[in-house]
């Protein structure tokens, strides 16, 4: 155990030290040392260093991995399915970044500003979350990190539960919004029943969540409850119809 977490630590002292700039593509880091860094975050116990060589051997390499069907990686032995969602936020965050860099560069002249980006307003919240969650079928959550000025910086389908129980993963929220540089998140998750009300485990989890990211400074906005066009707001106690 003592020597898992010596490796531990020794991954993220070379990632996060003063050349921490330079850790990916960098010739001293292999990408299983990558890969390993990456499991250390959903794969609490245990060596990870099985893992990062397996998915080496079926994917090729970390882009490879990260990038993988979530099927594919869950074949995998040791692959859970918080590491293939965690997988699935950092490619996602990747092609954010990616196609925000691509604006940046564009001619200024070609730029549009897309309606509904900021959400100002807990109403605006809600209509935003309805039109993502209201064909929902199945309950799923949707994270949506939001800038300083109350822009949407991007919005995942991060989980799926059954009837209606869906999991917040605190970890996974809260790494997604540090790789965005979000200062605050908004959840929703939908009720496909149509019952907008919270249950007991869903008002004790939002708690857990809000005191979570308070302690990484980023704010939980809301947590919107979806079923079809109706929506509840959780920490403001508001009803909405769109």
């Amino acid at each position: 155990m003592q020597q898992n977490e010596g490796r531990r630590y020794k991954l993220r002292q070379r990632m996060m030290g003063p050349a921490g700039s330079e850790y990916i593509g960098s010739a001293d880091h292999t990408e299983q040392e990558h890969l390993e860094l990456l499991l250390t975050y959903t794969v609490r116990r245990g060596e990870v260093a099985p893992i990062a060589r397996a998915l080496l051997a079926e994917f090729g390499s970390a882009a490879g991995a990260v990038s993988a069907p979530k099927e594919k990686l869950l074949m995998v032995p040791g692959v859970s399915t918080a590491t293939a969602a965690f997988f699935k936020l950092i490619a996602n965050t990747a092609q954010m970044l990616s196609e925000a860099e691509s604006e940046a560069e564009a001619p200024s002249e070609n730029k549009e500003a897309l309606p509904g980006t900021r959400l100002l307003s807990v109403r605006e919240g809600a209509a935003y979350c309805i039109s993502m969650l209201k064909e929902g079928r199945e309950e799923c959550l949707l994270l949506t990190l939001l800038g300083a000025d109350s822009s949407v910086l991007a919005s995942f389908y991060m989980a799926e539960g059954s009837g209606e129980r869906v999991g917040l993963p605190s970890a996974l929220i809260i790494e997604n919004a540090r790789l965005a540089g979000a200062s605050g998140v908004v959840i929703a998750h939908n009720h496909p029943s149509g019952d907008i009300r919270p249950s007991e485990a869903d008002v004790a989890a939002t708690k857990r969540l809000a005191a979570l990211l308070a302690q990484s400074g980023v704010r939980l906005y809301e947590h919107y409850i979806v079923a079809g066009s109706n929506c509840w707001a959780m920490l403001s106690e508001l009803a909405f119809t769109m």
